[in-house]
């Protein structure tokens, strides 16, 4: 009869998700069947890009549910956003308990709510802090969810959105999930780019430093391009066609 009585708990990132998006709502379901609510799921509101395909490869992971909608009054907790636009379509009538999140409010409601929004470079070191905060263990697969993100988000901790916070998140998380941050990021690159033979990937980047030019070079890397370079003084690799993907670092 209890178990009858107890509400499903929604809990989702962004339309169009990207891995931050995918991992932090798994990660958020995690800690909140952690603080009792066992009735949280984690969907998505849309399919999955190839870096997050290669996070759950990686970890031999199924990607949540797609979710396509909700009915009016549901529960549910919010990650990796908060704009009505990037949301469920009916999220007006939605019961929002939480809301964790790295970009700019949008977000207007008529009832009080958890909120914790700060203006790091992923959702997942946020994640981080309220496992600490809530002494909830993170585990290896929970902390490779989590530092996949935040090595996708802030490219390689090389993104001008990285913060203090995000290398420290990286720094823990890396130990936990037993990976080498810099590695396994060129190796989720690298997977992209073996999935997707007629992707051009151009790498625009601050660091000109011969060995991680040289790493991206292995990996199959079509370009790579300085930030601090005039438009016409460009560093290609390869010769680039049309179509290329281009992470920023």
């Amino acid at each position: 009869e209890e178990k009858d009585n107890m509400v499903k708990t929604y809990v989702f990132g962004h339309k169009s998700p990207d891995s931050d998006s995918i991992t932090s709502s798994l990660v958020m379901t995690n800690l909140e069947k952690a603080l009792g609510n066992s009735e949280a799921e984690a969907y998505r509101l849309g399919n999955i890009n190839k870096e997050t395909e290669f996070i759950l490869n990686y970890l031999d992971m199924e990607a949540p549910e797609l979710l396509e909608s909700i009915d009016d009054g549901a529960d549910v907790i919010l990650v990796d956003h908060n704009s009505p636009a990037e949301s469920v379509d009916n999220l007006e009538n939605a019961n929002i308990l939480k809301v964790v999140d790295h970009h700019k409010l949008a977000l207007e409601t008529s009832y009080p709510l958890f909120l914790r929004f700060e203006p790091v470079g992923c959702s997942e070191t946020i994640l981080c802090k309220l496992y600490e905060e809530n002494g909830v263990e993170i585990s290896k697969e929970i902390a490779t969810l989590m530092v996949s993100a935040i090595i996708s988000d802030t490219l390689l901790l090389k993104s001008p959105t990285t913060t203090e916070d995000d290398k420290l998140a990286v720094e823990k998380l890396a130990k936990i999930a037993e990976i080498n941050a810099e590695e396994y990021g060129l190796e989720m690159l690298k997977e992209i780019y073996e999935r997707n033979i007629d992707v051009k990937v151009l790498i625009l980047t601050i660091h000109n430093e011969i060995d991680y030019l040289m790493k991206a070079v292995e990996i199959g890397c079509n370009g790579y391009v300085l930030k601090d370079s005039e438009s016409s003084i460009l560093i290609f690799t390869s010769t680039v066609s049309s179509g290329f993907t281009i992470p920023r670092s």
